[in-house]
């Protein structure tokens, strides 16, 4: 019997193939999930960490332990495990304060304000140093520091802008700017008696006798220190006791105390005060009191000084302006008057500020390293700096080179001994870049490691080593493109600083 063949497919062929098509659909899904299922056991491998077996790969010459190893568990914190593991990032100082700019190791932000550090016992005092070279970028730190800490209540007081260069920054901020030296003629009596706290370091009462003592001692603390610049020589005690007796005579002569009176009582005793124990006649209390004399003369009648602190002060300072600053560049940057100059406005403007209800303060002391060859006015800045905590101001001194101490004294020698201490004296210590011939001066003065003072070799303009407390940042300065144009002294981040 013939099969007649065509070609459809019959009905049993149709169900088979059907049949066929959902197997390999089913095989198809399982060896799908068998793909994920393997996946997902390699990720999490990976994530486990499950690399090799407790006992190791077996194999020839694979290091297979004969007996399993059991690894014991520690637990301990970052702070300890960071001296095994480098490359635990540091925690920061926290985020209270103003924004600096981004930490380079850690790739946070970092912020800084001294007052709080102190507050939670960070740092000892909220005095800060900064070095660096020429350019670096250390005066655009300090002008962004000032402008950004003026949001948070900190004033900024700077008594000596040598270059004028915070006169747009102050202004900027709604601050006053006293200008010496220009032709406006405007005058400081660094003899004014400031403003008078209502209790004092102790948190007594300032009784009349206790404000006397308090200004006579701020008054014999400046014309000392001048003195013994001018004369180039610590003063002995007959200078001392000369310009004592011609400062009381000042004063009990009545109306404002100026520096030509004193000259005045130094070189011809009026004997307003009497006579000091240890002189029998004005003769002899002025043949004690010549040398120094002559030399406040300078200050007076001749030389860079003469016609700006020889009358009553014709500015007045306001301590509750959010920024101040006394701009100095009419003053040759090459006298040799420069630094009695500052140390002046200095004294001034500290005066005004004395007392602890005015708020939490900055007083930047720009060109510092100008005061460093002369000893008495090194001593007096140590001094103020002594006040800080008791009158709530962060000092800060801004210098080029640390080598610059080597033109104080000899190492071992009193006068190195203080403008070390000075150092010593600001627990934040801010390390812009330093030429090579001055990197040995900085690991010594500052303590500083040999890795630091790799890192500082390298630095780039804006970037920084900051040695906060026992604790050190590279820190890379970050400013608005409006503070940029505010802090720029010429070209370039803190050209000039």
């Amino acid at each position: 019997m013939a099969t007649l063949v065509t070609g459809e497919r019959t009905r049993a062929q149709v169900r088979e193939a059907s049949r066929a098509e959902r197997h390999r659909a089913a095989e198809m899904r399982r060896e799908q999930r068998e793909r994920d299922r393997q996946l997902k056991a390699a990720q999490k491998a990976i994530w486990a960490g499950d690399y090799l077996p407790p006992e190791g790969e077996a194999g020839p010459r694979m290091g297979r332990s004969l007996v399993p190893a059991h690894a014991r568990a520690e637990r301990a914190t970052t702070r300890v495990l960071r001296t095994q593991y480098p490359f635990v990032a540091e925690e920061g100082l926290g985020s209270a304060g103003a924004y600096i700019g981004w930490d380079k190791l850690s790739r946070t932000a970092f912020c800084f304000d001294p007052f709080e550090l102190y507050a939670r016992r960070i740092i000892s005092n909220p005095n800060i140093t900064v070095s660096g070279a020429i350019g670096s970028g250390k005066s655009s730190l300090m002008k962004c520091l000032a402008l950004r800490s003026a949001a948070f209540g900190r004033k900024t007081f700077v008594p000596g802008d040598v270059k004028g260069e915070w006169t747009p920054v102050v202004k900027a901020a709604g601050g006053a700017v006293i200008s010496i030296g220009g032709a406006d003629g405007a005058k400081l009596n660094p003899l004014d008696e400031g403003r008078r706290p209502e209790r004092d370091l102790d948190g007594k009462v300032v009784t009349d006798e206790l404000w006397a003592r308090t200004v006579q001692r701020q008054r014999h603390s400046l014309l000392g220190a001048l003195t013994s610049a001018l004369l180039g020589r610590p003063l002995d005690q007959d200078d001392h006791t000369a310009l004592d007796t011609a400062i009381d005579a000042t004063v009990k002569r009545g109306g404002v105390p100026l520096v030509p009176t004193v000259v005045e009582e130094l070189l011809a005793p009026s004997l307003t005060a009497g006579l000091p124990l240890g002189a029998a006649t004005s003769e002899q209390l002025a043949a004690m009191g010549r040398a120094a004399g002559l030399a406040l003369q300078r200050i007076t009648r001749t030389g860079d000084l003469a016609g700006m602190f020889d009358g009553p002060s014709t500015v007045r300072f306001d301590p509750a302006a959010p920024m101040m600053s006394v701009d100095l560049r009419n003053i040759p940057q090459g006298s040799e008057a420069l630094p009695l100059l500052m140390t002046c406005t200095g004294s001034w403007m500290e005066s005004a500020l004395r007392g602890a209800d005015l708020g939490q303060r900055y007083m930047i002391y720009e060109e510092a390293h100008r005061l460093m060859p002369l000893p008495g006015l090194l001593d007096r800045m140590r001094d103020q700096f002594k006040l800080t905590r008791a009158w709530g101001t962060a000092n800060v001194i801004v210098i080029h080179r640390l080598s610059d101490l080597d033109a104080v004294g000899a190492a071992g020698s009193r006068e190195r001994a203080v403008a070390e201490g000075l150092l010593a004296d600001t627990s934040t210590r801010v390390v812009y870049r330093q030429e090579s011939d001055q990197l040995e001066a900085a690991r010594r003065t500052l303590g500083m490691s040999e890795a630091a003072v790799r890192a500082v070799s390298h630095l780039i303009v804006g970037s920084g080593l900051w040695m906060v407390g026992k604790r050190t940042f590279l820190v890379g300065h970050q400013r608005t493109r409006w503070e940029a144009q505010v802090t720029d002294t010429d070209a370039g981040m803190g050209a000039g600083a």
